[in-house]
């Protein structure tokens, strides 16, 4: 079976991407979360205001999360295409340096 180092380095480069834009949604929604007053609900919606607040805080917990998980899996990949890379050149440098000896 062969593996495709050049299309791995490609998927890598765009979960980096993507992970660049989750830690961009996550500190935005982080942001609007602590600027975010439950009292903006109105004076009668206040219980609500805390929950809507502790929403956004959650869910920018979890976008924070999704994003390290992206990234991670990014650098995972650009190191396994690497690896495929360099042990793809190591086998070839020693098939030909046994031809060589014939």
């Amino acid at each position: 079976m062969e593996m495709n180092s050049e299309g791995m380095q490609v998927l890598a480069s765009g979960q980096n991407a993507s992970s660049q834009l989750l830690w961009t949604s996550a500190g935005r929604l982080t942001s609007a979360a602590a600027e975010f007053v439950p009292a903006q609900a109105g004076r009668d919606y206040r219980d609500q205001g805390t929950q809507i607040q502790a929403g956004m805080e959650a869910i920018g917990l979890r976008v924070t999360g999704w994003a390290a998980a992206v990234e991670r899996n990014s650098s995972s990949l650009a190191v396994s295409a690497n690896a495929i890379a360099d042990s793809d050149g190591s086998t070839a440098a020693g098939i030909n340096s046994i031809e060589g000896a014939r």
